[in-house]
């Protein structure tokens, strides 16, 4: 039995799974498209609530302008997600939660162990 070297597997592998991502049907890459951005957008929505509880309890304290820093990059990601999140799509379940979750979470857990945000 002979080896395969390793980049030909990959190779193939990766014509492989091209091939069946063009086979499929628009429809369904329009759906795996959707789910993914709205997974994406939920993230950048929990950071944004995560980085608003943190400033909450740190904002006056010495690493307070590192987190508003952080706070202002996760504006523009989650800007940027909203511009390319369609509006015809449902949001996760998730997202409420994480409306009312994260940022109690964080907050609690900022004032517990301060080291978690240094």
């Amino acid at each position: 039995m002979t080896a395969v070297p390793l980049t030909t597997f990959c190779v193939l592998r990766r014509g492989l799974a091209t091939k069946a991502f063009q086979e499929t049907s628009s429809y369904k890459r329009r759906d795996l498209q959707d789910r993914i951005l709205r997974v994406d957008h939920a993230g950048e929505f929990g950071a944004d609530r995560i980085y608003a509880g943190q400033m909450a309890v740190l904002g006056t304290s010495n690493v307070g302008s590192v987190i508003k820093e952080m706070w202002e990059q996760e504006k523009e990601h989650l800007q940027k997600f909203e511009e390319l999140y369609p509006k015809d799509i449902e949001p996760l379940v998730v997202y409420a939660y994480a409306i009312l979750g994260s940022c109690r979470l964080c907050s609690w857990s900022t004032k517990e162990k301060k080291e978690i945000v240094y």
